[in-house]
């Protein structure tokens, strides 16, 4: 469990055995809806609302191109091409091109949440993070 600074909690669940039989996902909600994005197929599902409890509208997404291309030649062609857009995004950037990636504090605080996790498992106690500089 995570607290943001302002109170808005959040939950972070992993296994290293979810491989076989699982689908990955990802949710994220809020008051006026949320969104869930699957792999394994690679799918996604929008939920919004004009107000808490108003008409929902769910939008689907499938990537078909994605799903052909793993059953044809594994999911580690999808892993490859990510590598390699990730390589094109860091030349562009050392060209001096504006490229939309995560900081240095954004490496630095995933680590940190990491290692907060197995502190507070070891000390069944709350760890506070601190703010970004």
């Amino acid at each position: 469990m995570f607290r943001s600074p302002s109170g808005i909690p959040a939950t972070y669940e992993a296994t290293w055995t979810e491989w076989k039989g699982y689908r990955f996902y990802v949710e994220a909600y809020g008051d006026r809806g949320m969104v869930k994005g699957y792999y394994a197929p690679m799918s996604n599902l929008l939920v919004t609302q004009d107000k808490p409890g108003g008409a929902r509208r769910k939008i689907r997404k499938l990537y078909p191109e994605i799903m052909v291309r793993e059953k044809l030649k594994s999911w580690t062609s999808t892993a490859l091409l990510s590598f390699q857009e990730e390589l094109a995004d860091f030349l562009r950037m050392i060209n001096g091109e504006a490229v939309p990636l995560a900081d240095g504090f954004a490496g630095f605080r995933a680590v940190e949440i990491a290692n907060a996790v197995y502190q507070s498992s070891a000390e069944s106690r709350v760890i506070a993070l601190s703010p970004r500089p």
